[in-house]
Formats: structure tokens, sequence, C-alpha cells
């Protein structure tokens, strides 16, 4: 059964390392949860260490850099891990491969025209490009304007006419904004199975990202390393499968519900309702919000 806490300091002694989700545990996108550089302190002071894990589609850098910028104190060595960090890394290590050949070519969904180009400089082994008919695959790294999803849904039919695999840096279905949820790029993804395509997922729960962290800290005992989330779908189920520790941040994503579960009977049919939504066990640990 979860334990309910109020806060890190209450289970110190049962981690060594933690690993925390930015959107929904650090910060909403816009500025930090009021708790969350205490906790980061708390954290520092007690001797733990601890790194930043995302499922986002851009590189490790420019995600510490805007964590930085929106008020999060962190320190200059800490590790952050993001799923477009472990694609890059793995395409340059000629680990991910999906055509014949040297170079490989993918056909870019980003936010923001350039997202893409920019996140590739510098790999030896992938080239983004603006035609589909040169592309070996569909990079599904950010979530572009609704008025071009039409244009999207019309190439993914096209890209699985070309046998044409997908691979998605961001796994989540919706993100943390200041007023609300937003979708997010998994649904893009879902989307291209549903129609038959081959996708390809970098990001929690999958993996790969998982096995990136744990390799730096090779001589923790996994059931020591503690997930801190707020998406049961994607940190809890994914650091379980993992053989990690978990802890689930109940005013992040899901916060609307635990609204309307004031007890704690309540927060817990909750939290068990979320986990049998997202097939996996609950999770060792609740608290209401990083602290």
């Amino acid at each position: 059964m979860t334990v309910l806490t109020d806060c890190l300091r209450d289970i110190e002694q049962l981690f060594d390392v933690a690993v925390l989700d930015q959107y929904g545990v650090l910060h909403n996108g816009i500025e930090p949860y009021p708790f969350a550089n205490a906790a980061l302190d708390f954290l520092k002071d007690s001797g733990k260490a601890f790194a930043i894990l995302s499922n986002s589609g851009k590189r490790a850098e420019l995600n510490k850099d805007r964590i930085c910028r929106l008020g999060v104190r962190l320190d200059r060595n800490c590790l952050v891990e993001t799923s477009g960090e472990a694609c890059w890394r793995d395409f340059d290590a000629a680990e991910l491969v999906v055509s014949p050949g040297n170079r490989q070519t993918a056909f870019p969904v980003e936010t923001k025209v350039g997202d893409a180009k920019g996140w590739a400089a510098g790999n030896r082994h992938i080239e983004i490009v603006s035609n589909l008919d040169r592309a070996d695959t569909v990079l599904l790294m950010g979530m572009p304007e609704p008025e071009r999803l039409d244009d999207v849904f019309n190439m993914f039919e096209r890209a699985i006419v070309q046998n044409l695999p997908l691979i998605c840096t961001n796994p989540d279905r919706l993100s943390t904004g200041r007023n609300g949820t937003l979708p997010s790029p998994g649904i893009l993804a879902d989307r291209f199975g549903e129609l038959g395509g081959r996708v390809i997922w970098y990001g929690k729960p999958h993996p790969r990202v998982f096995e990136v962290v744990r390799d730096r800290f090779p001589d923790v005992d996994p059931r020591r390393i503690l997930m801190i989330g707020d998406s049961m779908e994607h940190d809890i189920a994914g650091a379980k499968r993992a053989g990690w520790s978990t802890a689930f941040v109940r005013g992040g994503i899901h916060a609307e519900e635990f609204r309307h579960a004031p007890g704690n009977d309540s927060i817990l049919a909750t939290l068990q309702q979320l986990a049998n939504r997202s097939d996996c066990f609950a999770p060792d640990f609740s608290l209401p919000e990083l602290r």
C-alpha cells in the first residue's frame, strides 16, 4: 500500500538517489512550485544525489538552462537527462539505426521550425530533411500548432505508405501549464500507431531513459533510487518496471482528481485507480507536492 507523506524528509532514510520529473514536480512551465527549491536544498544538505529526468524532445543542456531560467536552483554539475538527449546519443553512437547506411535522415514534427535542426547539430549519423521522400523516419519531438495538425495527419498517412517508422521523443500525452493541461506529442504518436505505423519510443515509461540514468549510479541498489513524478503512466509505471522506488506528486497533472479526494482513504483509492488505469502497481509513496 502507498505510504502518504508530507515531505521528503520523512522518507530520507529509504533512498540514496532522487530522480525528479520537471513539469508538474519542479515547475509548472512558468515558475517553480512553492517548495521545489527548498526540497532541492534539502537533498543537497542531506547528501543525496539527484537528477532530473524529463520527457522532452530537446537536448539536456537546453532543458537545464530553461529550468534554471524559470527560477529552479540547480548546481552546474546536476545531471539533467531528457528523452531527446538519449535519442541524440543513440543516433550518434549508431545504436539507433532505421535504415542501411552511415547517415540516417529524419522528417521533423516540431513546435518551432528549426527545433529539429538545432537538436541534430553535431550528430554524426542523423540529418534533418524537409522532404518526406528523402526521409528514413519521421522524428516527432514537439507539438505543432493546432492549425498544422491536418497537414501532420496527412503526412502520417504518406509516411506509413512509404513504410517509415516514427520516432517519438516525448511520450507524454498531456503536460502541465499554469491554466491546466495541454496536449503533448504522445497523442500524435498514438495516432500514428492507430493508422498502422511503427512507433519507436524514447522517454518515460519506456526503458531506455531509465537505463541511461541508472548507468550514472552503477553502485546504487535500484531499489534505493527514488523516482519522484506526477504521471502514473510515465514516471511511476516506468520506474516500477526499472525496479526503482517511486513517489507520486499529487499536485501536478492529476491535481484536479485529488481535489475531490480530501481524506486519506479517498487519496489512496484515487492512487489505486490511476495505477490500474496505467497498468502498474501503486506508488510506494505519495506527497501533495514536492517539499
